[in-house]
C-alpha cells in the first residue's frame, strides 16, 4: 500500500477522511483562537500582576501551545509516516480522553 500512496494512488474514500480531519483541525484551531481574549482575564484572577506582566504572561500562555506544536509536529509526522496515520489518530484519542477526564480534578 505504501508504494501505491507513493505513486499517487490513494485508497478509495480518502477524500471523506481528509475533509473530516481537516474540519476537526479547523474547529480545534478556532477553539484555540477563541481563548485568546479570555486568557488575560483568567491570568489576572491568579494573582496581582501589573498590566505589563499580564500581557507577557498572556502571550506566553497562548504562544507556548504553538511553539510546542512546531517542535513536536515533525516527530509525530515522521512517526505517522513510519507507522501509519490511522494508528496516530487512534493513539491521540485515548490521550485526549485522559487529559479531559483529569481536568475536573484540577483545583484553582
Amino acid at each position: 500500500m505504501d508504494s501505491e500512496v507513493a505513486r499517487g494512488k490513494f485508497p478509495h474514500g480518502w477524500h471523506r477522511t481528509f475533509y473530516t480531519l481537516w474540519l476537526g483541525a479547523f474547529i480545534t484551531g478556532m477553539g484555540y483562537s477563541m481563548t485568546m481574549p479570555f486568557i488575560s482575564l483568567f491570568i489576572a484572577e491568579l494573582g496581582s500582576f501589573t498590566r505589563f506582566q499580564l500581557n507577557i504572561y498572556s502571550g506566553l500562555a497562548f504562544g507556548v501551545t504553538f511553539i510546542s506544536q512546531a517542535i513536536v509536529s515533525p516527530f509525530w509526522g515522521n512517526l505517522a509516516d513510519q507507522k501509519g496515520r490511522k494508528l496516530m489518530c487512534m493513539r491521540a484519542k485515548p490521550i485526549a480522553q485522559f487529559a479531559q477526564s483529569v481536568l475536573p480534578a484540577v483545583s484553582g
